[in-house]
């Protein structure tokens, strides 16, 4: 079982992500894609270890990280063999050894390995990510479904995971009469109503962490398909934080027979950062994140599989 590690970096340290390749070994091919014009300090070393030169200008919620992705997988297909591709952050360490994962991989041989959710299928999410999916980013509309997300989600001071991203909630269930006006705006656009998009019937939108692995006849699929529609790709190209819905709806909409859970654990969300990203491992998260490393094959922040 070969695999190809594909790191995206950009802010982090060239230690931190030596680190990480020190920590997976040189039995795997470890493909970075570094953003110099963030960190032009920056060198690794390892002979499994390749750096794009090419390197894209990254910046957070833009298509530039899905695009920054496709270059790590078409960098992967190009320089040789493979049997795994697996997408790493540049905060990833292992939990596990990374023989365990790969005795993972054998015994479950998953198509992907990915957290997602349907908006079609899960309410919540749609009220949630609706505004993202369905809209150009800073367009009209977006502007008009995203205040209607924003005072829907005003009395809303829980939080839940649902397919690997994080979502306002509340234990009243008692629906506010900005429910209703929200829910009716969101099913108008979710069926093109007023509203242009490519999801429908025979696209299916997918929302999820952005984390994800998937075998090597999946990449060339994935591949081939944004080569065959650019007109959805595009699409993706004016979705705010598109990584989080672009790899889910391909893979899935795929039809893969084998999907497995996210390879990623996240660790609990910073309620000083407003929720918007992982808080700091705490020495207190070391049973929950042992337990992660036990039922789950990776983790942001560490990765692996017993």
């Amino acid at each position: 079982m070969r695999i190809a590690f594909g790191i995206l970096s950009s802010n982090n340290t060239a230690a931190a992500i030596q680190q990480i390749i020190d920590a997976i070994g040189s039995e795997h091919t470890i493909i970075i894609h570094h953003d110099f014009s963030k960190q032009p300090d920056f060198s690794v070393t390892g002979d499994n270890v390749y750096v794009i030169e090419n390197y894209l200008h990254t910046t957070w919620a833009r298509w530039s990280l899905v695009e920054a992705t496709l270059l790590l997988i078409e960098t992967a297909l190009a320089r040789g063999e493979f049997d795994y591709f697996q997408l790493l952050s540049d905060t990833s360490l292992p939990i596990q050894p990374i023989p365990k994962f790969v005795d993972y991989l054998k015994e479950t041989q998953p198509d992907a390995s990915l957290d997602y959710v349907s908006l079609n299928d899960n309410l919540t999410v749609m009220m949630s990510h609706g505004y993202r999916a369905f809209t150009v980013m800073d367009s009209f509309r977006y502007k008009v479904l995203r205040r209607l997300k924003f005072l829907h989600e005003l009395d809303r001071t829980e939080t839940q995971t649902i397919g690997g991203i994080l979502v306002r909630s509340t234990n009243s269930t008692r629906k506010p009469p900005m429910f209703w006006l929200q829910y009716a705006v969101m099913q108008l656009a979710a069926h093109g109503i007023g509203f242009t998009h490519p999801f429908g019937r025979k696209l299916n939108c997918y929302a999820g962490s952005q984390w994800f692995g998937c075998s090597s006849a999946m990449c060339i699929k994935i591949m081939d398909w944004v080569k065959k529609n650019t007109q959805v790709v595009n699409h993706f190209k004016n979705m705010l934080i598109p990584d989080e819905f672009f790899f889910q709806t391909v893979i899935l909409n795929l039809q893969p027979h084998n999907i497995a859970q996210s390879s990623h654990f996240v660790s609990v969300f910073d309620k000083e950062a407003d929720y918007r990203g992982p808080a700091f491992i705490q020495m207190r998260e070391k049973p929950r994140l042992f337990r992660a490393g036990m039922d789950s094959a990776a983790a942001i922040a560490a990765f692996g599989i017993s």
